[in-house]
């Protein structure tokens, strides 16, 4: 018996699945419809949701806390994700840097910075969970989103057999969750 026979067997007779690889993927929208689709994300770091209470005591008891507001720990969302190569250029970095120059440009002629409306730069972004079969199990919308900071990976040497990633932090005003 060979032992990747036994290998298998031992996996199989115990039960133990093997780790699944990564399984979230992110569409992000800018405004005017230009779309980053189907992004493999490597990590996503979700904002904390949680409900702000104020402490109230009635008739001598201890203090009960009565729930007033919703927050969110930052109102960001983390993401990192793999650089795609299309016909030997870069994508996802230069999207980024574009939609940069479209929240803040400079003028070529005063020299000047000018940032534009806030409405006129915000765009759309959802995040998708699949399943082992690449079926969505559930959706998180984020509304009036725009990009915080674009960090590209290091470009090295001792880097050559990984390929390249880039973190991204989007604020956003409001999420709502949907189950698939």
């Amino acid at each position: 018996m060979s032992k990747f026979t036994s290998i298998t067997n031992f996996i199989n007779s115990n039960q133990i699945y093997l780790q699944r690889s990564n399984r979230f993927v992110m569409n992000i929208t800018r405004p005017g419809g230009s779309l980053l689709s189907y992004m493999l994300c490597e990590v996503v770091n979700l904002p904390t949701s949680g409900i702000n209470s104020i402490p109230y005591q009635i008739d001598n008891k201890p203090n009960t806390y009565i729930p007033y507001s919703r927050n969110y720990d930052n109102n960001q969302v983390a993401l990192t994700i793999r650089e795609n190569i299309i016909n030997g250029a870069a994508e996802v970095f230069p999207w980024f840097e574009d939609w940069f120059n479209q929240i803040i440009s400079k003028d070529p002629i005063t020299r000047k910075y000018q940032v534009a409306y806030y409405n006129d730069f915000l765009g759309q972004a959802e995040f998708y969970a699949l399943d082992l079969d690449g079926a969505s199990t559930y959706k998180i919308e984020f509304f009036n989103v725009y990009p915080n900071s674009v960090k590209p990976s290091v470009y090295s040497y001792e880097e050559s057999n990984n390929y390249s990633k880039i973190e991204v932090s989007l604020v956003f005003e409001d999420f709502k969750v949907i189950p698939t």
